[in-house]
């Protein structure tokens, strides 16, 4: 693979034996005072895009660059990693053209490499066309979808239910967390597969936790072993077929001892903000934020947010909007370029439709 440098773009020569779809990652640095420009990759009538700059990727390492790159001298330099996504490649030469969309004719980041890897025959990666974009939601009870609630909480509603009506219509959710799933249970059951598979996603938000703790049985993952390894699958497959994975930590419970907000999930947010930092992925921590609002809403305020008087994990539908509010927050401060899709006005309970609830048993 060979490079030159045009007026308005950078352009590979490339080569391949495999016809295929190959996952797209850029190697750059930028200036510190770029907050996010937007790139294009082309290739025939194939496109894909990007934000780049500190706003979207932090350093991945420092690392002493010896590799041909555009014209700039080799100094010690940050640089940060962009998954473009996945592109269609035949055999024989074409030509990668990657340009800057807001500042055409200027070169906005110092490009150290760009790597093309075939994906496994049978992985289905996502529509390489812009949009629509497509988010899939992963995780337990506390994101699920409640087509039928139970009698004696009619408004359950997970935050993964209603997290649709936070975007504009060019976003499609597709909800897949489950009841009672931790991030072990949820991969042996082959739903992550499915996940991937019907969704689509360019998007994936993970959010596991509660079902990971002790005393879940065959369900319970060690924050410090195997609960990371599952983040680090999760994230491994999101990227192999060109999908954004972001990690969340798992929401608060609303449990408040003698009037003093308390929590046990401690060690599982940090396990989640660690391994985000350590793959360079965008982490939301919505347990921080959930137990600021209760905490500013107290035991008595925030007690509507609750399916009922004694569930203190679960949602109403007040309360998954407003969780799911916290997660709309967390991408403007996380994910820049889904944020552009987000809706000026926060959605309201007459916006979400009522469940028929199951029969009294």
């Amino acid at each position: 693979m060979t490079w030159r440098k045009t007026t308005d773009a950078v352009v590979w020569n490339v080569s391949v034996r495999n016809a295929g779809q190959y996952a797209v990652d850029l190697q750059y640095t930028c200036p510190a005072n770029d907050v996010g420009s937007t790139v294009e990759l082309s290739l025939g009538e194939q496109r894909l895009r990007g934000q780049v700059g500190p706003a979207w990727d932090p350093p991945l390492y420092t690392h002493q660059d010896t590799l041909p790159r555009p014209p700039a001298e080799s100094q010690m330099k940050e640089f940060h990693t962009l998954h473009l996504g996945v592109i269609r490649l035949e055999p024989g030469v074409g030509q990668l053209r990657l340009r800057a969309l807001e500042i055409p004719g200027k070169t906005v980041m110092d490009l150290r490499s760009l790597t093309l890897t075939l994906l496994p025959k049978g992985t289905e990666p996502v529509d390489p066309s812009p949009r629509p974009m497509r988010i899939v939601v992963i995780g337990d009870s506390t994101a699920a979808t409640y087509a039928r609630p139970p009698a004696d909480r009619p408004d359950l509603t997970g935050w993964g239910q209603v997290f649709q009506y936070y975007f504009s219509d060019e976003i499609e959710v597709h909800n897949h967390a489950a009841s009672g799933r931790s991030s072990k249970s949820f991969l042996r059951e082959g739903r992550w597969e499915r996940a991937l598979a019907e969704g689509r996603p360019h998007f994936v938000f993970i959010q596991f936790g509660h079902n990971d703790q002790p005393g879940k049985g065959d369900r319970t993952t060690d924050p410090k072993t195997d609960y990371r390894d599952n983040l680090r699958r999760y994230i491994r497959d999101s990227r192999a077929i060109g999908a954004q994975p972001i990690l969340v930590t798992p929401v608060a419970r609303r449990t408040f001892l003698n009037g003093k907000l308390s929590s046990t999930l401690g060690s599982y947010v940090d396990a989640v903000k660690s391994v985000g930092g350590e793959e360079d992925v965008p982490v939301i921590d919505l347990h921080e934020a959930s137990f600021r609002l209760y905490k500013k809403l107290g035991d008595d305020g925030s007690a509507d947010l609750n399916p009922s008087d004694t569930d203190k994990t679960h949602f109403s539908r007040k309360g998954a909007l407003a969780i799911a509010g916290l997660v709309a927050d967390g991408v403007k401060q996380s994910v820049p370029i889904l944020a552009e899709q987000l809706r000026a006005e926060r959605p309201t309970t007459k916006e979400v439709p009522v469940r028929t609830p199951q029969p009294a048993k």
